[in-house]
């Protein structure tokens, strides 16, 4: 959790900003400009690039968040990303 949230308030907060001097403008942020984790594989992906049901994964601000959401949900390393290939079967 920390992580996400320390990208997306780096993503948010412009450089500059001194909540002294009155309020804060936030910076919006796009979807498309984030990354998707499948739920039930681990796989991970840019939005653009992610292969399964975007209505059911779960949104990271960062490749580094997502890539840590997958690390720490699939612990035995069954996540991989969408780009990568399952091995060959060599007995094929």
């Amino acid at each position: 959790m920390i992580p996400w949230a320390e990208a997306i308030i780096q993503l948010r907060l412009a450089e500059s900003v001194d909540p002294k001097e009155g309020s804060v403008k936030l910076r919006n942020l796009r979807i498309q400009d984030g990354w998707l984790g499948d739920i039930s594989t681990g796989r991970i992906a840019a939005y653009n690039q992610f292969e399964g049901e975007k209505s059911t994964a779960s949104w990271f601000p960062t490749e580094g968040v997502a890539k840590a959401w997958a690390k720490f949900s699939f612990p035995d390393g069954s996540s991989k990303g969408n780009n990568e290939k399952e091995p060959e079967d060599s007995n094929k």
